[in-house]
């Protein structure tokens, strides 16, 4: 089973965070012994994504020992070194010999034996600091070239959109993939507009044209614009306030 370019997008950049999260150790630490971190929040198909990143980076995730659940990454046919079938107790439990072993939050009881462990979770992709690592992997498989001015913008944009908390980080890519591709024949929030529908909201092309050069290099002046927006997505999909669907028959109750 193929996995979607934004899964692959999500589990890529997650690969990113835990590397520049565990920076210290795997890089500056000439005495780490090995920890152990895990993932959780991910779907299946983003933790493929995660494996083919850190195949695609080499060098650069060498001490990261994967250990996902083999049921989980079956479908993907992902090479065996980085399932197990192993409990997420008797990973956490293995001896890591200069190693991170990483492993995924996904089996039912998994939540309670790795409570405490040192983890990711899919909200923290949506932390500001890492808005640059977004806009360069999305740049770069929309094949754009920024200038350095106009990936400032890009940056605060993205800044924006993660401060209101409202979006979803499996949307994140996928939104900033649509304004990029709008970006080559349309000026920058213009192309924001027009890519709205695809984190649920009204499309509203003229949604941040009062922002000229110098506020579009402010986060604060795009969240603005999002939480103003964000007010009118009862137009268009009914929703919760983490951004899942609302049973129809349930809404027609209340509102009757």
């Amino acid at each position: 089973m193929s996995i979607s370019q934004q899964d692959a997008l999500v589990g890529a950049v997650a690969l990113e965070f835990v590397l520049l999260k565990l920076k210290p150790q795997l890089e500056e630490d000439p005495d780490f012994r090995g920890a152990f971190h895990v993932l959780s929040g991910f779907s299946p198909e983003q933790l493929a994504g995660f494996i083919e990143a850190s195949i695609k980076s080499g060098a650069r995730a060498a001490r990261i020992a994967i250990q996902f659940p083999e049921f989980e990454m079956r479908p993907f046919g992902v090479d065996q070194k980085f399932t197990t079938v192993d409990s997420s107790v008797n990973v956490r439990n293995r001896e890591r010999n200069g190693y991170l072993t990483l492993t995924a939050e996904v089996e039912a009881d998994a939540e309670a034996s790795l409570a405490d462990s040192d983890r990711t979770d899919a909200s923290d992709l949506k932390d500001k600091s890492i808005a640059h690592i977004w806009v360069d992997f999305v740049a770069n498989r929309v094949g754009i070239n920024l200038l350095p001015e106009d990936r400032r913008k890009v940056e605060a944009m993205v800044k924006g959109l993660f401060d209101t908390g409202r979006c979803p980080t499996s949307k994140a890519g996928e939104f900033l993939t649509g304004v990029l591709e709008n970006f080559r024949s349309e000026p920058l929030n213009r192309a924001a507009g027009k890519a709205l529908p695809v984190i649920g909201l009204p499309l509203f092309e003229d949604c941040f044209s009062s922002l000229n050069e110098s506020k579009m290099i402010q986060a604060s002046q795009w969240a603005t614009k999002f939480r103003s927006h964000y007010a009118l997505e009862c137009y268009l999909d009914k929703r919760g306030l983490s951004q899942e669907m609302l049973d129809p028959e349930a809404l027609r109750k209340h509102l009757s």
